[in-house]
């Protein structure tokens, strides 16, 4: 394997990291009692947003 590969690799299990902790961070959420009532929802949107934008990432 070379170096870029390597990086590449890297790169993918760093970002794969992160949309594994958004996806946790989304999940806490959820299952809060009234996790959804007023700014529970401008969160879990924030996060939903962040989680978008990482998975669009990975997906190039």
């Amino acid at each position: 394997m070379n170096a870029s590969s390597a990086e590449g690799l890297e790169e993918l299990e760093s970002l794969c990291h992160r949309i594994c902790h958004i996806l946790e961070r989304e999940n806490a959420i959820l299952r809060r009692k009234n996790g959804l009532i007023g700014d529970g929802i401008e969160e879990l949107e924030a996060i939903q947003s962040e989680k978008d934008a990482k998975i669009a990432l990975l997906e190039r």
